[in-house]
């Protein structure tokens, strides 16, 4: 659900979906995950954005992934998660 909130506010709407696209995903928080735990959360962000389309498939012929973690300030620092997709093959957008 809040991938379609975000999609919408970011006016996103029939997005092309490109045979190969790069993601990064940065996670700030208060704590750092086990590695496992971390890696493994991801499965369910990756998926989504293949659900709302951003993403053709979650397939290593589809996509690369970088992960990272940020431990941040308690007080002063929001916890959070950023995701950037990057076009590595701009060819014609699939639809």
């Amino acid at each position: 659900m809040l991938m379609l909130v975000a999609k919408n506010q970011a006016r996103i709407t029939g997005s092309p979906r490109y045979p190969k696209v790069e993601v990064v995903i940065e996670r700030y928080g208060r704590r750092m995950l086990d590695d496992d735990n971390f890696r493994g959360g991801l499965k369910v962000v990756i998926d989504a954005l293949k659900d709302v389309g951003l993403i053709l498939d979650d397939s290593p012929k589809h996509i690369t992934t970088k992960a990272t973690q940020t431990l941040t300030h308690k007080l002063r620092s929001p916890s959070c998660t950023k995701i950037k997709l990057t076009v590595l093959d701009p060819g014609m957008p699939l639809r």
